[in-house]
């Protein structure tokens, strides 16, 4: 409680929410939420940077944005790919960084209708209408959107694909550390020449090193004309002194021929 009071007079806030969550292994599910002693609505818009976002403090552990992609948000923004297929999109905040950034087709996937509807919400808050034809909602498994995407040889200047490490699906199971090279060829199948496949895990079983590794042995035995890059670090705030990097995030850029 002395931590949460020296923050809270530091940064003068009035109204505020903690969410202290438990042990990511033993106690997944675990949190303890305090809140101020001022009410505290169950719905607000927050900013960041030139971004609006819709939160919701009575959606369980997720409020509405991985804060920690600010910086990858930050880069979509700024190099303004034509098309986008945002995937495992959650509330679309990639999604509505390319759509502000003039992305003339963004493509926002996610297997729940629920975070698809807030996402439209988040274009909403942005002034960015989701009817707009340029704008693509799918509520289906992204990995069969690939498939289908692969399919009908469609093509994006830039893929994001920041999946969950575990998931069960209605006849299957996914996870990512066993179908990791899986996931990665079906998004460089779609990312077209000159564009670039961003890639992002809070995987704790998955070391940086591993994934390039892993990653890097597949595009060699594949051939494919792809070469991989840092993405952005995250800001400040999301570093923790002496404590290994959990958001781990590499660029897959596709050569021009």
């Amino acid at each position: 409680q002395a931590d949460i009071d020296l923050l809270t007079q530091t940064l003068c806030l009035h109204s505020w929410y903690i969410q202290v969550r438990g042990n990511r292994g033993r106690e997944p599910n675990r949190e303890d939420v305090q809140l101020s002693a001022a009410t505290l609505p169950d719905r607000w818009t927050a900013s960041e940077e030139e971004f609006r976002f819709i939160f919701r403090r009575d959606s369980g552990l997720s409020p509405g944005l991985f804060l920690d992609q600010r910086a990858n948000r930050r880069m979509l923004h700024l190099l303004k790919p034509r098309s986008v297929l945002n995937l495992f999109s959650y509330t679309g905040g990639f999604s509505v960084a390319a759509a502000k950034a003039g992305a003339e087709r963004v493509v926002t996937v996610d297997i729940s209708r629920k975070f698809l509807d807030w996402a439209k919400e988040n274009f909403r808050a942005n002034a960015l209408d989701p009817e707009n034809k340029n704008f693509e909602f799918r509520d289906i498994d992204s990995q069969i959107y690939l498939k289908w995407a692969a399919k009908n040889s469609l093509l994006f200047d830039a893929v994001i694909c920041d999946p969950p490490s575990f998931a069960r699906l209605e006849k299957s199971v996914f996870r990512l550390e066993t179908e990791l090279e899986a996931l990665i060829s079906q998004c460089l199948d779609v990312t077209a020449p000159g564009g670039f496949t961003l890639f992002s895990t809070n995987h704790e079983g998955l070391t940086s090193e591993q994934i390039v590794k892993r990653i890097d042995a597949l595009l060699k035995v594949s051939k494919r004309p792809f070469r991989i890059e840092r993405a952005p670090s995250p800001d400040w705030d999301f570093e923790f002194p002496r404590e290994p990097r959990l958001t781990k995030a590499l660029v897959l850029r596709r050569a021009y021929s």
